[in-house]
Order: C-alpha cells, then structure tokens, then sequence
C-alpha cells in the first residue's frame, strides 16, 4: 500500500460518514443519523483515527514546505535547537544563560540587562486556546512564563514550541523577507 492508497481508502470526512450512515441503516440503526448519536460520533473518531494512521504511514510526504518550515523553526526553540541554548551544571542541577556569547536570538536568555527572558513575555496555549499550567515538584501549578529558566528546562513541553516559534528570527523579521 502507497500514501496515496492509504488516503484514498480512508476518504474525506463527508464521504465516510455516509458509508458510516448507510451501515449504520444497513445494520438496523434506529433514529436520525446526526452528530447527537453515539454511532455518528464513533465514526467521526475513527475517521480522524485512520487519518492519523495515514499521517504516520506517510511521514513527511503530506506536509507543504510550509508546514516543514514551521518544524523546523520548532526544533530551534526547543531543548538543543540553536535559539535554545543553555549552561547545564549536572551536578546542582541547574541551568544557566551560557556563559559564552549568547545567540542574538535566544528564547530562553536577555542580551540586555534589566528585560525579562523572552520565554516570560509570552501567553502559552494548547491547540484547545485554553492556558497551558504545569505542576511543578513543589506540588505548585504554574504557567510556563512564570518558571525560572530551569524549570523551564527541567519541565519543558513540545507543544510549548508553538509558542516560542514567535521569537524565531524568520517569524520576527518576517515584515523584511
């Protein structure tokens, strides 16, 4: 089986749900085939399921150069991507703004001093629009904007890289390109 069998099979959403209608009467299904039916609502899930399940079977094959662009700026605001670098003292367990010449766009340290580090300037969010909170080891419920740099770290979440990619130099001079 190809990418392309594999999303052909599967179909768009409308065309699997009236197959999942016609099976749904076929099978002696009782009421009107809408959104409030646990079946419908079945079907809805397993439709995005298999989709998924093409999506991993493809890999890279069904994103645009756009969406390709987007992972990787990602991976540069993330742990080891080079707008995220850090001094780790793995004996205190900590970590620090490198003592080195910072990157003139870190996502984690100020090139000035008396400016808050750039991960604390922005309102972290999950795909749901709903404020992002984690439990830190105190048992205390914080946002990622309020960690110290090495909780940040220590505690550090991908879809957080949804929100850092808006310090990534492409997105910031983007006005330029």
């Amino acid at each position: 089986m190809t990418c392309e069998d594999c999303i052909t099979n599967v179909g768009t959403e409308g065309n699997f749900l009236d197959k999942a209608e016609q099976d749904y009467n076929d099978n002696g299904g009782t009421g009107t085939w809408n959104q409030d039916l646990p079946e419908y609502q079945i079907a809805l899930e397993l439709h995005k399921e298999l989709l998924k399940k093409c999506d991993e079977f493809c890999g890279d094959i069904l994103k645009s150069a756009c969406d390709k662009f987007i992972d990787q700026m990602k991976t540069d605001v993330s742990p080891g991507g080079q707008y995220f670098l850090f001094d780790d003292d793995v004996v205190n367990n900590i970590q620090s703004c490198p003592s080195t010449p910072l990157p003139l766009f870190s996502v984690l340290c100020s090139n000035s001093s008396g400016i808050d580090a750039p991960y604390k300037t922005l309102v972290y969010k999950d795909e749901l629009n709903n404020y992002i909170s984690i439990e830190t080891d105190g048992g205390i419920m914080k946002k990622p904007n309020e960690l110290s740099l090495s909780e940040f770290v220590l505690y550090f979440q991908a879809e957080w890289a949804n929100t850092l990619v808006q310090l990534h130099p492409r997105i910031l001079f983007s006005w330029l390109l």
